[in-house]
């Protein structure tokens, strides 16, 4: 019976912690996709400098 009674009480506790899981889960996986966002972002902020330096050199090479 103490054992049934223990499974009765962890019960609740147990399922939002899988919920909890789950969640930490999906955090992570949207904090990947953000490491991969912000990647893109200084990709292209570093196409964008490539840019801006080559530019005047072009207009002097003109």
């Amino acid at each position: 019976p103490y054992t049934h009674n223990s499974v009765e009480l962890w019960e609740p506790l147990v399922r939002p912690l899988q919920g909890l899981v789950g969640l930490v889960d999906l955090v992570v996986q949207e904090e990947y996709d953000l490491v991969g966002l912000v990647d893109l972002l200084v990709q292209d902020l570093v196409d964008l400098v490539d840019l801006v330096v080559q530019d005047p050199v072009n207009l002097v090479d003109q």
